[in-house]
């Protein structure tokens, strides 16, 4: 029978640890059995266990050294179960972020969410235009980053492409950089006529082919050069298919 105070303690007494920044990159304070203990009790029916569990685990995540842990921890599958409950909605911005840290970081963790298409579910919950999340953004395009071309399609057939396409000019630079960035990749990454067209055909339909345009005119930006990169890549793209 266990001691819910002393859990409670305990779990907090490691949250306040992993949030010192010196001693989460210098010192290990983090083993691959204490992250599968904090995943655990992500899960717990006790939101008194479960908050200072996801808080531990939002700064762990955010350190390259422990993103490896957390792929051998099934840590996709765990956020699967949390998101699968109601007490999930409520730590869904905290999880949320988890995932964003860790598919910055490791290919695999990429590759699991993808497998489980729970970034499907992470875009319903907190992707819209009335309610953008940060860090579901950065999680669906670290999908698209790392994404083969068969998973590149896939992901614009599910309409998350158009879902970013959305987001263009009306949230911050670093979101729309973001967004850029990731659609240079796909316009590099696709081959085949018919579903670089596609992506053309959604820039049109979406507005977001004149957002990027608009863009252009923004003196010394990081994200009017991107622009810029981008429209010059479609119209090479247009003029070699006639």
């Amino acid at each position: 029978m266990r001691d819910d105070k002393v859990l409670i303690s305990a779990v907090w007494a490691f949250k306040y640890i992993t949030d010192n920044e010196e001693f989460r990159e210098k010192l290990e304070v983090a083993t691959r059995e204490s992250i599968s203990a904090l995943l655990f009790y992500m899960l717990d029916s006790d939101v008194h266990i479960a908050l200072p569990a996801v808080t531990a685990l939002k700064s762990l995540s955010k350190s390259e050294k422990y993103a490896g842990m957390f792929a051998e921890c099934g840590a996709v599958k765990v956020v699967e179960g949390v998101f699968s409950n109601a007490k999930g909605l409520m730590l869904a911005n905290d999880v949320c972020e988890i995932l964003a840290n860790l598919t910055s970081k490791s290919k695999t963790i990429v590759e699991e969410v993808l497998n489980s298409q729970l970034h499907l579910l992470v875009a319903k919950l907190l992707f819209s235009e009335t309610n953008v999340n940060k860090d579901a953004v950065y999680l669906v395009c670290n999908c698209f980053f790392y994404a083969n071309g068969k998973q590149l399609q896939e992901l614009i057939n599910e309409g998350l492409l158009i879902k970013c396409l959305g987001l263009l000019a009306t949230n911050s630079p670093t979101t729309n950089f973001l967004i850029l960035n990731v659609l240079k990749q796909i316009l590099a990454k696709i081959k085949d006529c018919e579903s670089k067209n596609t992506v053309i055909k959604q820039l049109e339909e979406t507005g977001a082919m004149e957002r990027i345009g608009e863009m252009c005119y923004v003196q010394n930006d990081a994200n009017a050069k991107l622009a810029e990169c981008i429209l010059e890549s479609i119209s090479l793209e247009e003029s070699m298919s006639f």
